[in-house]
């Protein structure tokens, strides 16, 4: 009598998945990232469309609107501040708070509440060459 042989399975062809665009980050996931950055202590910029995102050593963390010169802070001293996101709204997706200024080392915050601050030790140069890559 012969051998018989294996019987062997044959394996079914996988099927791959559908390539997708990378999804691009949110409004929500930058805001996050960029708080958790500060309350690491770790200076950070990031952009988002037309919007700069910015964190600091001392923990803080802002976003700026560099078009209308709006600014919002995110994080003071490593404390999540209140903001409310609006993700589908088409103009003002936050309650802008204040205005920024950037004038050599000096970071201004005009708040519309009237109070004026001035920072030190911000990274401007660094805010000013993201506004200048934008076109702004």
């Amino acid at each position: 009598m012969g051998k018989r042989k294996k019987r062997t399975k044959t394996k079914k062809p996988q099927s791959k998945p559908i390539s997708q665009k990378p999804k691009r980050p949110s409004l929500s996931q930058e805001i996050n990232t960029i708080i958790q950055m500060s309350h690491q202590r770790e200076a950070r910029l990031l952009t988002l469309g037309r919007l700069i995102f910015f964190s600091t050593e001392t923990g803080d963390a802002w976003i700026l609107d560099p078009d209308q010169g709006r600014a919002r802070c995110l994080s003071l001293d490593g404390e999540k501040q209140p903001v409310t996101i609006n993700e589908n709204a088409v103009d003002s997706i936050f309650d802008w708070d204040s205005e920024y200024r950037i004038k050599g080392s000096l970071f201004t915050v005009l708040e519309y509440s009237g109070s004026v601050r001035t920072i030190l030790g911000y990274p401007t140069r660094q805010l000013e060459e993201a506004i200048r890559q934008r076109g702004v």
